[in-house]
């Protein structure tokens, strides 16, 4: 019995054993990886990678497990690369798996040599753009293949256009921008007309040779011994743009008339083209007939531009006068004595300044400054005022001669009448304006009568004037600043245009703006007429 009761102990404890043992096998294993360091990492190009590490979380002995590192950097390429562990039992079963992110930050795009082909600002003719591209390097590697372009020229119009090229990568993006301007001519030349020859003067900054007659001319100056009524040529640009170009040669005369507006002048052509495009003056482009320039000299070159591409060239000889519109009518009243003149003066001077003291325009301009004014002159009978400015005694009481009383405008006594000017005080005093002394200007006092007829040389205050019947053939030669004069009468030219001569002087009570018409021999008025010009030519070359 005692044997028995060990056996079944025996057997007891046997059982129990391959229990606990069966519950060991089905326990789970919940050992894991911890990562050390960051989980992303970011290297530089060209730098070294060392991993952190990790260790292995497990309540049995660690060397029952096995760690696997895949590591799939490529440290010659940028990018962002991921490094994965896995934890295996001896029965190599996986356990677990941790991720770290590595990335190689490649050279930043600002270490790109990325430059235009060409300029940043470009011309092209119209038809002709072409993209002239960029170049991107980066260590000797060439990255021109990856630029992008954002190209929207449209070749068939002319205008401003922006060209964009970049190069982006990782967030990263760097650009280049150039200016393309389609044009469909130089604008930039001027042509003169001469005898046996003809000269084109380019100017233009982008302009490189013209080609004529099979012949490269390199230089800025191209003579033609011959003189044609047209002309071929082909004009390059820099940039290899090229452009035919017909020039019909009409030489015009007398076609541009010239009004002093303020500190330009308004320039009127006298043509009948009908597929006008353009009206091309000293590199600025025009689309009437009628626009402002700067001061200039009397003789001009006008390129004109039409819809069939056909180009003229044209002589203008320029005629001055005043633009009509400018004359005021509407007076408010007289000249107040000792009224503040301040405002008036100032301007005054300013309009002489403008045109330069000793010229003809800064006669001519003070004395349509007067006319201009808004309060009148009154009309003395030997009135006149030898200082610059506006007289402050102009509407004051005037003592004057009794026989002269009667010939002013306001009579206030016998022996007084307000004062003002008469017809050489006021061209006096437009003189004076300009810088010139009282006794170096003709009055009306000259006489001529025993001259006879035709034009005549004489001198007055030492100083020559041209003294010349107003015919029509003389009044081609007038210009602002010469004078009119009747015997006992006198004024100023401020004007001329095609078929009229613009006059101040003082007629009666107001300073008067006559416009008086070129009838054959002499220039009529609605006054009495004046018989003679006196050209002042000579007088001005000696302040030249």
């Amino acid at each position: 019995m005692k044997n028995y009761i060990y056996i079944v102990l025996g057997i007891s404890v046997v059982l129990i054993g391959i229990f606990f043992y069966i519950q060991t096998l089905n326990k789970e294993d919940l050992s894991s990886i911890e990562l050390y360091g960051e989980l992303e990492i970011t290297v530089l190009y060209g730098d070294s990678y060392t991993d952190p590490g990790y260790t292995i979380n497990t309540e049995n002995h660690p060397d029952d497990y096995n760690v696997q590192v895949i590591n799939s950097i490529n440290y010659n390429v940028p990018g962002t690369y991921e490094i994965t562990y896995n934890l295996y039992n001896k029965k190599n079963e996986l356990l677990d798996t941790k991720t770290r992110k590595v990335t190689i930050e490649g050279p930043k795009l600002k270490d790109v040599n990325f430059t235009l082909n060409g300029n940043e600002v470009e011309y092209f003719f119209i038809n002709d753009y072409k993209d002239l591209g960029v170049t991107a390097t980066k260590q000797g590697e060439d990255l021109t293949s990856k630029v992008q372009i954002i190209d929207k020229v449209d070749s068939t119009k002319t205008g401003t256009y922006e060209v964009i090229y970049y190069l982006e990568e990782h967030n990263e993006k760097i650009e280049k921008k150039r200016t393309v301007i389609i044009i469909d001519n130089i604008e930039n030349y001027t042509i003169n007309l001469e005898t046996k020859r003809f000269n084109i003067n380019i100017k233009h900054p982008y302009y490189d040779y013209l080609e004529y007659d099979n012949q490269k001319y390199n230089n800025e100056n191209v003579v033609v011994p011959e003189l044609k009524n047209k002309y071929q040529f082909t004009i390059y640009l820099k940039n290899g743009s090229k452009k035919d170009v017909t020039i019909t040669n009409r030489n015009y005369k007398d076609i541009c008339n010239a009004y002093p507006v303020g500190e330009q002048i308004k320039l009127d052509i006298n043509i009948d083209l009908k597929t006008i495009k353009r009206i091309v003056y000293q590199n600025t482009s025009h689309r009437t007939t009628s626009f402002m320039i700067g001061k200039t000299n009397d003789n001009i070159i006008i390129n004109i531009f039409t819809e069939e591409n056909m180009h003229y060239s044209m002589k203008c000889k320029l005629r001055y006068g005043i633009d009509i519109k400018t004359i005021v009518t509407n007076k408010q009243g007289f000249f107040k004595c000792n009224a503040d003149r301040t405002s008036g003066n100032t301007e005054l001077r300013k309009i002489v300044l403008n045109y330069g003291n000793y010229t003809r325009d800064a006669v001519a301009g003070a004395a349509l400054y007067l006319v201009n004014y808004p309060l009148n002159v009154r009309y003395q009978w030997g009135g006149g005022y030898r200082k610059i400015g506006l007289d402050p005694r102009w509407g004051c009481s005037e003592h004057v001669a009794p026989d002269n009383v009667k010939k002013c405008s306001v009579t206030i006594d016998s022996n007084h009448c307000e004062k003002g000017l008469d017809c050489s005080g006021f061209v006096n005093w437009a003189y004076l304006q300009a810088g010139f002394t009282t006794d170096e200007i003709p009055t009306s006092g000259m006489s001529i009568k025993t001259w006879g007829t035709g034009n005549k040389t004489f001198s007055a205050n030492q100083h020559k004037y041209q003294f010349s019947e107003a015919n029509l053939g003389v009044a081609a030669n007038i210009k602002p600043g010469d004078l009119v004069w009747r015997e006992g009468h006198i004024g100023i030219i401020i004007g001329v245009s095609a078929d009229r001569v613009q006059i101040a002087s003082m007629m009666g009570p107001i300073i008067v703006q006559e416009n008086l018409k070129k009838n054959g021999h002499t220039v009529g008025s609605s006054q009495k007429s004046f018989t003679h010009f006196v050209l002042m030519d000579d007088f001005f070359k000696m302040y030249e």
